[in-house]
């Protein structure tokens, strides 16, 4: 019988990177669905049945509480106490369906999305490569505001995607300050030698974090407020949130409680949650208590 070979091991041999994710896929699958199949998983991945029972045994081998095979079925069953070999949580649903998780036999995934925001590649290339030489950007940049373009200097320092849109974070020389900048309005770009580069560091809103802290609205009733607590994991009754103080006024948009945040007399009717730090967001993010 041939030893099993340890996750360190498996890492440092040849090939490592495709045995690691066919056993990230067994990991994935017992903890979302509960079990698998050989035969299966040896179609998901195009590989022959010997090599399909070499990658079980090596995760049976590494697992702390290995699934058991249900000989009749043919099923590879997770416990009751079952605890995943990779880290639980860089599991995501999502990514998984819509990635190496279903079999074309499995559940249909769908996603409603809008469209992406079109980004011109040929702009991008001053901006991503300004943090590594320290030299700030000059862009023509079309803001909802004004109703012509105007040229910014910039230094910027990171790209977020959020609220279906990516933004590039950056000080601006107009305005003296750190800002955001949606990529699809940027016009123009290029290099400014001769502008002085301002760091990350001194990007204060970036670099200090705020919490969220959400509750469930009281005027729900109590199995509502239950269920709203199982479904966002809350503790005693709350679920924080950490983000920097600059992502801040995204999440709320996400969460859907901006409103909330920026008049402390909004409605609301209808929300499963509620900020319970309210104040201290407005103060934060808006700059006025109320």
């Amino acid at each position: 019988m041939t030893d099993v070979k340890s996750l360190d091991e498996v890492r440092l041999a040849r090939n490592s990177e495709a045995t690691i994710r066919r056993l990230r896929w067994l990991d994935d699958r017992l903890y979302w669905v509960g079990n698998f199949k050989r035969s299966e998983f040896a179609t998901q991945y195009g590989i022959s049945d010997a090599q399909a029972s070499g990658d079980i045994a090596t995760y049976l081998g590494n697992s702390r509480s290995p699934p058991v095979l249900d000989r009749r079925s043919g099923l590879h069953v997770a416990p009751s106490n079952f605890v995943p070999l990779f880290d639980a949580e860089e599991k995501t649903l999502a990514p998984w369906l819509r990635g190496d998780g279903q079999s074309s036999r499995g559940l249909n995934f769908v996603e409603t999305t809008l469209p992406e925001p079109l980004i011109n590649p040929s702009l991008l290339g001053p901006l991503l490569m300004a943090p590594e030489t320290r030299t700030p950007v000059r862009i023509s940049y079309q803001s909802m505001t004004t109703g012509q373009p105007s040229v910014r200097i910039i230094s910027p320092h990171t790209i977020v995607r959020a609220s279906r849109r990516f933004h590039v974070r950056a000080w601006d020389s107009l305005r003296r300050t750190f800002s955001d900048f949606s990529l699809a309005r940027i016009t123009a770009s290029e290099t400014a030698l001769d502008e002085a580069w301002i760091p990350v560091d001194a990007d204060n809103e970036w670099n200090e974090f705020v919490e969220i802290v959400l509750v469930p609205n009281p005027s729900l009733s109590s199995a509502q407020i239950k269920m709203v607590q199982q479904e966002y994991s809350m503790e005693r009754g709350k679920l924080a949130i950490r983000t920097r103080r600059a992502l801040a006024i995204y999440a709320m948009i996400e969460i859907g409680i901006i409103d909330l945040v920026r008049q402390p007399s909004a409605n609301t009717s209808g929300k499963l949650l509620l900020p319970e730090n309210a104040k201290t967001l407005r103060k934060l993010v808006f700059g006025r208590e109320a």
